[in-house]
Formats: C-alpha cells, structure tokens, sequence
C-alpha cells in the first residue's frame, strides 16, 4: 500500500476535483518524476501542443438511420483497437447529419477514446467522401499546420507507457471508464525540437514489429496444420 499525505487544496489539482487515491498518487509522485527523469524538467502540455482539442456531440438512437446515407456517426466500438475498425458503421438521418457536419472530422485529426477503452488513439484517414460525426466519447485534434511527422510523432507518444498510464489515473467512473477533455490537455509532452526525425525512427521499428507479427500467424499456422497431420499419423 502507497501511502500518500495531501491537503484539502490539493482537490483543485484535477478538473473533477478528485482525491481518489491512485490519481492523487500518480499526480503527487509520478508526473513530477516523469518530468525531472525523462522530460528534463523541459516540457509542453498537449493543449499548448496543438491548435483545438474538442469533443463529439451525443445523437440519440431514434435519429440513425437504417439505411446507408451520406453521414456516419463514428463512436468508441471503431476507435477500440490496434487500428481503425469501419467494418460496422452507424449511418445518421441525412437531415440529422447536415446539422452536425460542422463538427465533422477531418483527415489528419487525431481521435482519442474518452470512454470505456479510454486512450485509444487513432490518426484519421477518411476512406470515401462521406461525412464522418464524432461521437461525444471522442476527443479530435486539430492541428495548427498540415505536419504530417508531427502528427505521427504525437500518435507515437500517446501510444506509449506513461500517456496510458495518465489516462487511466484521471479516468473516471467504476463499471464505465472516462477522462475530460481537461486532463487530456494537461497531458505533459517532452520538448523535442524535431518530431518527424522521431517518428521516422518510430516508423521504421513499427515496420519491423508488423513483419514480424506476420511471420509468427505464419509460423503458427504452419504449427496447426504439422500438429493435426501427426495425429492424423498417430491414430
């Protein structure tokens, strides 16, 4: 057991004014760790790092539409996995979908998971000209310019150990998990005076894990298919 002393003040440490036990840990030990050992006490928060960090809207049900339209309601079910699943998609009412298309997203957004697998994190590419509607349970971010190695480069970083760790230590909730827009902002980033030399090296590694993930549904198979022809042998 961690044993942490805090005073009553300490409650204006979150958006949500939270003093449940892991988060005040994690705020009063291991970001201001993070920040001395890995940052170099040099740093950003992810709202200074980008231009506008904003959320879906909630469409109720009685508005989707049974047939295919123009506009699709995107939610947290095709942002939950290692990549973007489109496969099921939620059509909306064309009248329904013109009033939001505003808040549309965009090619090069970043989408993150607000809700139940919070922190998942997805660059989006749209796949065809409709129009795709966020969901309230998503975060999207725009950026200042069209920087495709620093967009990489946050996706990366988001990715990694600690941004899950942060998510999860401000997420709120007990049998349904999710985090503010607020504290994803106050997510700290290390400085790093050329994302895209980053997200090169990042790139080429993620190559070589995909290839090597490749080889072993190869390998497996190929086990599969010895392990029954020595049984079929054996009978």
């Amino acid at each position: 057991m961690k044993e942490i002393n805090i005073n009553l003040s300490e409650i204006s440490n979150t958006f949500t004014l939270m003093l449940r036990h892991d988060t005040t840990y994690f705020i009063k030990n291991e970001i201001p760790n993070f920040i001395k050992d890995k940052c170099n006490n040099n740093y950003v928060q992810l709202g200074d790092y980008v231009k506008r960090l904003r959320s879906g809207e909630y469409i109720p049900k009685n508005t989707y539409s049974d047939k295919e339209t123009n506009y699709v309601y995107l939610t947290i079910g095709n942002f939950s996995g290692e990549e973007i699943n489109l496969d099921e998609l939620t059509f909306l009412d064309e009248t329904v979908g013109k009033d939001f298309e505003k808040i549309q997203v965009n090619d090069g957004n970043l989408i993150i998971t607000r809700s139940g697998t919070v922190g998942s994190v997805h660059i989006f590419k749209r796949p065809d000209e409709k129009i795709y509607i966020p969901s309230h349970h998503l975060a999207v971010i725009d950026f200042t310019e069209n920087n495709e190695g620093g967009v990489k480069f946050l996706e990366y970083y988001l990715k990694s150990e600690f941004p899950r760790k942060f998510f999860w230590s401000f997420a709120t909730g007990k049998s349904q998990k999710e985090i503010s827009n607020w504290s994803i902002k106050s997510l700290p980033i290390p400085w790093c005076k050329d994302p895209s030399k980053v997200s090169f090296k990042c790139s080429k590694l993620e190559t070589k894990i995909k290839n090597l993930q490749k080889e072993i549904l190869c390998y497996k198979k190929d086990f599969d298919s010895q392990l029954w022809k020595a049984i079929k042998e054996n009978r």
